[in-house]
């Protein structure tokens, strides 16, 4: 034993790594890891922030040493950092992907459950599915996740009165308790609060006109603002108004401020997508909007199909016959952004012209011309006007609406035939029938062409109709299908005479004794 504690004397002593430090994890604070520290929650902090009492663990670096070791053994630790890093790097990923379809990691895809409101118009993006190593991560249970339970105290024999929350977490704590000592202590009212009921509509006390009130009044709502403003809203409208018809027809663009946005109409390629998928009956509005309709919110989606169901299954039933209704009557009017008394303060010229259907209601009502003072436009028609001003200015003359719409129309196919769409555009195109439109620039020029043109007929708009008239026998004319194109039109007289000579043939043949049988 003598000569082994000189023998250790005789040693140099050589200095050693400090140990790692480690702690018990309650609770991970935030510590941003550096090449000595590791953290298991990523958070973007300074290393200061880490301590023995929030529970990090940490790792210091070990000291330098001088050692005639071979330098492939110094390698070790390098790995473990690298290791590290591309450890940290995988955890603190802030890709866009990452969270590209989640909300605080729980795995929720947000389809646009609210529509904007307002003037504007903003379409939805549904963003693409992350990977799979993505989502694993996403799925894992985060740490701030874990539910906090407060410790249920003891019983100090003293008779509690009123239950704690840790109580509820007992079994049989659900009973429900019944007598004079278990009853809700209900808070009085607060009258200071403001009243959070809304008066729609009130029945005025003086005699009303309720045919005025539906074939005049909203009749011209509905049909020029294309049921953007529900009938409510108009009722409300024309209560504030003192149920004067001429104020409210003045005003009544002032809601579309607090609407939602005005639904554009689909494309050719989304109705023809949107008609296949209802063919399955198990369809849900997800996959009409995964497939069909990805720039539309889920709200969007919803009312178009009770809309284009209530069209094209309501009109097909006798009893909703619309063809002597004011409703569906046709009426000449144009759009508001052309309406000469309506733009008279943003049109460059202001002879006059057509009037919109509110314009010319106000005047049928009360007998003068729309004031048309303060008048509301969405972006999309502000910007038809500025457009048809810079127009006409460069131009140096008036241009017919119509042929201001012609040209507009030609700009659009030009730009897509192109290839030049935006991003709302990208959504409504299925890239799948465009072969090679992603290398562009390498195509022919007829290659360009034919794609251009399957492009302009993905993106020509498919408008909605408001409302779908019957085809029952309240009609002058009865179109008949022939072989050529040209459809040919044969008076209703026509129609029921010739009826009339096939009956009379059925009767022929009955009244006429059977054929004898011949035996062969």
């Amino acid at each position: 034993v003598e000569n082994q504690s000189a023998i250790l004397k005789m040693l140099p002593e050589l200095p050693h790594p400090n140990p790692p430090m480690v702690s018990s994890p309650s609770n991970r604070e935030n510590c941003s890891p550096d090449l000595s520290t590791w953290n298991l929650t990523p958070v973007n902090t300074s290393p200061s922030s880490c301590s023995m009492d929030s529970g990090d663990v940490e790792m210091k670096e070990p000291k330098e040493q001088k050692t005639n070791e071979t330098p492939q053994k110094n390698l070790i630790p390098e790995i473990s950092k690298r290791k590290s890093r591309r450890l940290h790097k995988e955890i603190t990923s802030n890709d866009n992907e990452l969270l590209a379809n989640y909300h605080n990691g729980l795995g929720v895809v947000d389809r646009g459950t609210k529509i904007p409101i307002g003037l504007s118009h903003t379409p939805f993006v549904l963003k693409k599915k992350v990977s799979a190593r993505i989502e694993r991560q996403n799925n894992m249970l985060k740490i701030d996740m874990v539910p906090v339970f407060s410790k249920i105290e003891s019983p100090s024999g003293a008779n509690r009165s009123e239950k704690s929350n840790s109580d509820y977490l007992k079994p049989g704590s659900n009973k429900i308790e019944i007598g004079p000592n278990h009853q809700a202590n209900i808070p009085q009212l607060d009258e200071s609060k403001p009243y959070r009921e809304e008066n729609i509509w009130t029945p005025p006390e003086q005699p009303f006109d309720y045919e005025i009130c539906r074939n005049g009044y909203w009749r011209a709502i509905w049909r020029q603002f294309e049921g953007q403003i529900p009938f409510e809203t108009a009722l409300q409208n024309l209560m504030k108004n003192g149920y004067s018809f001429g104020e409210s027809l003045e005003t009544v663009d002032q809601n579309l401020k607090t609407q939602p946005q005005k639904f554009k109409p689909l494309c050719e390629n989304q109705y023809k997508q949107f008609e296949k998928l209802l063919l399955d009956k198990n369809f849900e509005r997800r996959t009409l909007q995964e497939k069909s309709m990805k720039n539309y919110h889920i709200s969007e989606i919803q009312n178009f199909y009770h809309n284009f169901k209530n069209a094209y299954l309501g009109a097909d039933n006798n009893e909703d016959c619309n063809c002597r209704d004011p409703f569906c009557q046709d009426l000449k009017f144009i759009p508001r952004w052309a309406c000469f008394n309506c733009t008279k303060a943003l049109r460059r010229s202001v002879a006059p012209g057509d009037l919109c259907l509110i314009c010319q209601t106000y005047q049928e009502l009360t007998g003068n011309t729309r004031p048309a003072t303060d008048v509301v436009f969405n972006d999309e028609d502000v910007k038809k006007i500025q457009d048809w001003n810079q127009m006409e200015i460069g131009d140096g003359r008036t241009i017919p609406m119509a042929d201001f719409e012609k040209i507009q129309e030609e700009e659009a196919t030009n730009r897509w035939m192109n290839n030049q769409l935006t991003e709302e555009e990208e959504m409504m195109i299925d890239n799948s029938q465009l072969t090679h439109r992603r290398q562009w620039n390498r195509l022919s020029e007829t290659e360009q062409k034919e794609i251009g043109r399957k492009i302009v007929e993905q993106l020509k708009p498919h408008p909605f109709p408001l409302f779908k008239k019957c085809k029952c026998d309240d009609v002058e004319n009865v179109p008949t299908p022939t072989p050529s194109p040209d459809k040919v039109v044969i008076s209703q007289e026509v129609v029921l005479a010739s009826f009339q000579k096939i009956d009379e043939d059925v009767q022929d043949q009955k009244e006429q004794p059977p054929a004898k049988k011949i035996k062969l």
